[in-house]
């Protein structure tokens, strides 16, 4: 599996855990981690692209899912990750436990990342 096809598949994962999400919701969750302007600034942005497949009744596209791959990557290699991923392991509830293995598995010298 090549890097792009691996950061795809990540995406994909953090992106399923919101299937049967309400838009807004999805929306809401997005725009929280936008304004915040942390690590998780860019997947923020990245979920609202995606809201707009969800307000359509599909499954987040092509070019969402694209957007999703590169956002988590930035933010793994963001400054403040590692207390970002510590934080995260508290929480059970998705899509945050898909977002830490994402975070994990794309952090600079992960084996497929």
């Amino acid at each position: 599996m090549s890097g792009l096809e691996f950061r795809m598949d990540v995406a994909s994962t953090v992106l399923g855990t919101l299937r049967g999400w309400p838009a807004a919701a999805v929306r809401s969750l997005g725009t929280g981690l936008a304004l915040d302007d942390g690590p998780l600034a860019g997947v923020g942005r990245a979920l609202l692209d995606a809201s707009v497949n969800l307000d359509a009744g599909q499954a987040p596209d092509v070019v969402a899912r694209l957007k999703m791959a590169y956002e988590l990557r930035r933010a793994a290699a963001a400054p403040g990750c590692d207390e970002l991923l510590e934080r995260l392991e508290a929480v059970d509830e998705p899509p945050w436990p898909a977002i830490r293995v994402a975070l994990a598995d794309l952090r600079p010298g992960a084996s497929d990342g």
